[in-house]
């Protein structure tokens, strides 16, 4: 790596592999990586822990992202492809807010503009979000006489996380109706008085119904204390992956699921 680029500590495993599943004679190697001696914190692609909706474009096969055997409801690992069932264990290392507005998928989606922390603007308000018109409600997305029509712009909350089970990071985002989630953990974590890494997580799916609309949503409670040794790991990736450049994959955001846009439900108090 370059002199001013920030590593990201080993940990005892790799990304794609548990200590478990290394052969014996290759887990001295754990955390050399030659080859990736020319490789930036921001040329490495943060997987983002998601729940798999009716129209993911996971589950198409056809799509470039196909995950062979993902069912609604199951989370994954956006990257990797790792499916994990219906709750996995994490430990957070700390949070931030992010904004991104999509181009409409009729016109090839992807993303129009970005503000990597919701505050700074992007392409289109480069003076900042809150005077953005695609960040505001009443938008005339649905020409809505009262003003009712959600922000064509996406407010993210984000946890940078690691899965202990692999010692691998992911990032669990929120949005939408699952703001209310985020929160409501930000206020417990406060509480405690502590690195909000001093405790694993579990996140659980929730069936959520709006109407005749359905959909998945990842539920996040704080379990016990981690081990010391553990902590202290975690307290290094903390400081490494706050000063990185990090990018996190947007695979499939821009499509969402086109059943029921749960934008349309947000609270209007951010």
């Amino acid at each position: 790596m370059s002199k001013n680029s920030k590593e990201i500590v080993p940990t005892k495993s790799s990304m794609m592999t548990t200590a478990e599943e290394l052969p014996e004679w290759l887990r001295q190697e754990v955390g050399h990586q030659a080859g990736m001696e020319n490789v930036e914190a921001g040329d490495i692609l943060i997987p983002r822990l998601s729940v798999c909706q009716a129209l993911s474009p996971q589950k198409r096969k056809s799509h470039s992202s196909y995950i062979e055997g993902l069912q609604e409801g199951q989370l994954f690992n956006t990257v990797t492809g790792e499916i994990y069932g219906e709750e996995i264990t994490i430990i957070a290392l700390y949070f931030f807010k992010n904004r991104i507005k999509f181009n409409p998928i009729d016109d090839g989606g992807g993303i129009d503009c970005n503000s990597a922390n919701g505050i700074d603007g992007g392409r289109i308000s480069p003076d900042g979000c809150s005077i953005c018109k695609f960040s505001t409600w009443g938008n005339g997305k649905k020409d809505d006489e009262d003003g009712n029509d959600a922000p064509l712009c996406t407010l993210y909350h984000n946890f940078m996380a690691f899965h202990p089970a692999s010692m691998s990071p992911m990032a669990v985002s929120y949005k939408s109706t699952g703001l209310k989630v985020s929160k409501q953990l930000l206020s417990s974590v406060r509480m405690t008085r502590l690195p909000m890494y001093a405790k694993y997580m579990k996140i659980t799916v929730t069936e959520m119904t709006s109407g005749n609309n359905m959909w998945y949503e990842k539920k996040i409670v704080p379990q016990g204390f981690v081990e010391q040794d553990l902590f202290k790991q975690m307290e290094a990736q903390f400081k490494a992956l706050k000063e990185a450049n990090i990018r996190v994959d947007t695979t499939g955001e821009e499509e969402g699921d086109a059943s029921f846009d749960p934008s349309d439900s947000e609270e209007r108090a951010f």
